[in-house]
């Protein structure tokens, strides 16, 4: 391979995961701000916190993608939580599964400032200090994350999402989705949502909260 057809590939990925992040979270890959910090990327956003008095705190921190080491401290951790709760890891496997992801997090929230050291110890210490809706909204960004730093992340292009969305229509039934990777589903599905959203059958107020993201 030469050299301009290596930057002509480089360029056409860097194309197709902007793509990708624009259908699948609606904002340009710039506007994420990602920072890059021993080989990980951290993106910056904030939570939220209550104050003794009632109001709330906004704490500036990033969101880091958990190493797979991490992700099996974090399901020992949350059985070990779990036992200290009485719970049984079969009958309560939502619960067991809902303190698993805050031990997962007490990992993926780091500090606003470099070094980016670990936000807080461990799941417990997040469960007590922030809302559980800022820790729902945590969790659904650091699953951007995963999304985002997949290698395969940008190769659902609008033609194989419009090849779905025919076959759904088609078939009267969700099925085509099930073959697809998950962070594929929810870019499939993002994308759905937007197009009917432009529909000229949706009612108005819809229409103007979504800007369509097919090419």
């Amino acid at each position: 391979m030469t050299d301009e057809e290596s930057k002509a590939e480089t360029v056409d990925e860097e194309a197709a995961v902007e793509r990708a992040v624009d259908i699948a979270l609606g904002i340009d890959w710039a506007e994420l701000g990602m920072v890059e910090y021993k080989e990980k990327l951290h993106r910056p956003t904030s939570i939220r916190r209550r104050k003794k008095d009632g109001s709330l705190k906004e704490v500036p921190i990033m969101i880091c993608m958990v190493s797979n080491p991490q992700r099996f401290k974090a399901r020992v951790r949350s059985r070990k939580w779990a036992e200290e709760l009485n719970l049984d890891l079969e009958r309560d496997k939502d619960l067991v599964e809902e303190l698993e992801h805050f031990e997962i997090l007490a990992y993926a929230i780091r500090d606003a400032e470099d070094p980016y050291d670990q936000h807080v110890p461990n799941g417990k210490h997040l469960y007590e200090m922030y809302l559980l809706s800022e820790l729902s909204e945590q969790w659904a960004l650091h699953q951007q994350m995963v999304d985002v730093c997949d290698p395969r992340f940008g190769e659902l292009t609008p033609k194989k999402m419009w090849s779905v969305v025919a076959a759904i229509a088609v078939r009267g039934e969700p099925t085509p989705l099930s073959g697809m990777p998950g962070f594929e589903q929810a870019t499939c599905m993002t994308f759905m949502a937007r197009e009917a959203c432009n529909s000229p059958n949706a009612p108005s107020y819809v229409r103007s909260l979504s800007t369509s993201g097919s090419d």
